[in-house]
């Protein structure tokens, strides 16, 4: 479990190792990179990260910073709250801190390092995969960018 002496970047790598260490043979015997980790919905791609948060690579790195309380120590009690209320009304989502209302105007920083965490996370997959001997076109498209 997540603890605020953690780096949370390489909390979620050792995470998302986990996950991909215990799915290796599926990933081979399937040729699809379909992950049942035990967060909310339990139904993730490991090679999902354009379009769509549901069932993305995006949004289990979301699930597992809520759940395992990585999201509680980044945010204020008043972000925290806002982000626990779009993970119950909209599971399939992520929480970035962007939307802007008369009460509420975003922390641009906070936006930037939430981003920042999701591209180091997915670079990581990326290069994990890889290195597994595996071609994934959409994260190896998505982290040529980085």
């Amino acid at each position: 479990m997540y603890n605020s002496e953690m780096d949370e970047i390489d909390y979620l790598n050792s995470i998302l190792d986990k996950i991909i260490d215990a799915n290796l043979d599926s990933f081979k015997e399937n040729d699809s990179f379909q992950v049942r980790p035990g967060y909310s919905y339990d139904n993730f791609y490991l090679d999902r990260v354009q379009g769509s948060y549901d069932g993305s690579l995006n949004g289990l790195i979301h699930h597992i910073m809520f759940e395992d309380g990585v999201y509680k120590d980044l945010l204020t009690d008043e972000q925290f709250e806002r982000c626990k209320k779009a993970v119950d009304d909209e599971p399939e989502g992520i929480w970035l801190d962007t939307s802007t209302s008369e009460d509420h105007i975003p922390d641009d920083s906070l936006v930037d390092e939430l981003e920042d965490i999701y591209a180091s996370v997915i670079q990581h997959v990326c290069e994990r995969l890889n290195n597994e001997g595996f071609e994934v076109e959409e994260l190896d498209e998505y982290c040529e960018d980085f």
